[in-house]
This record gives structure tokens, C-alpha cells and sequence, in this order.
């Protein structure tokens, strides 16, 4: 019996240096899980702090894009105003144009017109003048009768006989009172 007594206390005091190992073992294996742990729960904040970085700026990109909504909105109405200010522009042009075609032939029609006018009061002035020395002539190969009465001219008060037809100072036609 003290053998077998022995051998029980042999067999528990291996029993007991087995638990130990294990114990020891188990305590290791605990300590690397709490280090794990802690890790895992240092990445976790890591990641929540990313996270919560990521939703910041997801927030600020949404703000930005509806700034950028908002400005490209603003753009279209612009550019929409600037077509229509461009369309008015071209039909303002259009009249300008046409306006311009129009003064040119206007310019024409008043050159030529001028130049006929020119032309006939030259012909006028030529006319006048031989007119003025036919009168002239008949005046002075003529000397008027004293039964004849004056008047003077209604144009340039020159004294002409009241049976004339044109003063042959002026050249008035006297027919026009």
C-alpha cells in the first residue's frame, strides 16, 4: 500500500505539474488573447476613427456637390441668357445691316439726285444768264414807251415795266404772284 500510495501521490503530483503546464500554458495563450485584444480594439478605433473621417468628408463632398449643382444651374441660366443675348445680338446685327444696305442705296439715290440737281441749276444759271442778256439786249435797243407804267420787282425791287414777264435783273417770273 505505501506503494500504491506512492504511486498515487506520484501520479497526482504529475496530475498537478500537468495542470500547471496547462495552467501556464492557458495564462500564455490568455495574455496573447488579451494582447490580440487589445489590438483588434486598437484597430476598431482606428477603423471607427476612419469611419467617422469618412463620413465627414463624404458629408463635405455632399455639401460640395450640391454647391456644384447650384453653380452649374447657375452656369446653364447663364449660358441659356447669354444664347438669347447673342440671338438678339445677331437679329440687332442683322438690322444694322440691312440698315447700312439701306443708307448706302439711300446715299446713291441722294448723289445722283444731287448731281441732277447740279446739273439743272447749271443749266438754270446758263439760262438766267442768256436770259439776262436777251432782256438786257431788248432794253438797250428798245427805249420803253413813256405811256408805259413801272413797278418794281416783287423778288429785288428793281423797276421793270408792269407788262413784263420776267424781271431782267433777278429773273423772276413775275406770272408766279
Amino acid at each position: 500500500m505505501a506503494d500504491s500510495t506512492l504511486n498515487i501521490l506520484q501520479q497526482i503530483e504529475t496530475v498537478i505539474q500537468q495542470q500547471k503546464k496547462k495552467d501556464e500554458e492557458l495564462r500564455k495563450k490568455e495574455e496573447e488573447l488579451k494582447k490580440k485584444e487589445d489590438e483588434l480594439n486598437k484597430r476598431e478605433k482606428a477603423l471607427n476613427d476612419l469611419n467617422d473621417s469618412l463620413n465627414k468628408r463624404q458629408r463635405e463632398i455632399i455639401i460640395r456637390e450640391d454647391e456644384l449643382d447650384k453653380l452649374k444651374k447657375e452656369l446653364e441660366s447663364k449660358s441659356k441668357e447669354l444664347d438669347s443675348r447673342d440671338k438678339e445680338l445677331q437679329v440687332q446685327m442683322k438690322k444694322l445691316n440691312d440698315l447700312t444696305e439701306e443708307n448706302k442705296k439711300l446715299n446713291e439715290s441722294l448723289k445722283e439726285r444731287n448731281q441732277k440737281i447740279e446739273n439743272e441749276l447749271k443749266q438754270l444759271e446758263r439760262l438766267i444768264k442768256d436770259f439776262r442778256g436777251h432782256v438786257s439786249y431788248i432794253i438797250q435797243g428798245k427805249e420803253l414807251a413813256p405811256e408805259e407804267e413801272m413797278m418794281p420787282c416783287p423778288n429785288c425791287g428793281t423797276m421793270i415795266s408792269k407788262d413784263a414777264i420776267v424781271c431782267y435783273n433777278c429773273g423772276f417770273e413775275l406770272g408766279q404772284k
